[in-house]
């Protein structure tokens, strides 16, 4: 997303034109959260593209906020998409919708670049209860150990930052905990599915430029680890035998 001379753009601009102008599925709304730190001048180029804008004035709360957009729509599907994100497969959205509308599958998430072609997220695995992107850095045509960056597949995870979910399912789950106020509320909200019986699917199909933390440094507090630790670690000592734990890399479940 460039800037006309004289002129600037931020993430979020960047991120919707890039969805308005790259997607070739068109069924969508599109809500954009924010703190009511919105100048007018956006606000009205969101109006004149059909955007529909959803303020806040509670501190920001990463949980809360998505909690939020999801009660201001009706949509069967819901996308949690962060404003530091440019689309670059126009059949991304059929790609998570490929998957996310099955009964058994509960969250779809996609494959993410860094700006430099590198992966940013091709998954999320937990070793020893604390999780990490699988392949991260890998070369974007790297297909990854037994091709699991260039093929769909089952993880323990994916990214809130590019997150699809039937609206009947996050509701009934309690959407995010927002005791996760920063971090860990995908991977939390990703274990709920999985302890409810869904499975949770990474696409390669679905591309996307990640700009990671350029909106918002990133921050993990001491006090989030301990709490997502607490909730499962104890179920993974239990279901030990059940994973395989490959280089610190990959996790999948085999039972």
């Amino acid at each position: 997303c460039k800037p006309r001379e004289g002129e600037t753009v931020s993430m979020v601009e960047c991120c919707v034109q890039s969805i308005l102008d790259k997607s070739s599925y068109r069924n969508f709304e599109i809500l954009v959260l924010d703190r009511r730190q919105m100048p007018a001048a956006m606000e009205q180029r969101f109006q004149t593209q059909g955007v529909r804008r959803v303020s806040y004035d509670e501190p920001f709360n990463w949980s809360a906020v998505n909690n939020l957009g999801a009660k201001q729509t009706d949509a069967a599907q819901l996308l949690f998409l962060n404003d530091d994100m440019e689309v670059i497969s126009p059949g991304w959205l059929e790609s998570m919708l490929e998957f996310s509308q099955q009964p058994e599958i509960g969250a779809v998430g996609a494959k993410l670049l860094f700006p430099n072609g590198r992966v940013q997220h091709a998954g999320v695995t937990i070793i020893d209860g604390m999780p990490g992107h699988a392949f991260q850095h890998f070369e974007e045509s790297d297909p990854g150990y037994f091709g699991a960056v260039a093929v769909h597949r089952n993880c323990i995870a994916v990214t809130g930052a590019c997150l699809m979910t039937r609206s009947e399912v996050f509701h009934r789950l309690g959407g995010f905990d927002t005791a996760l106020p920063l971090n860990f509320n995908d991977v939390d909200y990703c274990l709920r599915l999985i302890q409810n019986g869904m499975r949770v699917v990474y696409t390669p199909h679905a591309q996307l430029l990640h700009y990671e933390s350029v909106s918002r440094p990133r921050r993990t507090e001491a006090y989030e680890i301990d709490e997502l630790k607490r909730r499962w670690f104890a179920r993974w000592k239990e279901e030990r035998e059940r994973w395989w734990l490959w280089d610190g890399r990959l996790g999948v479940r085999i039972g």
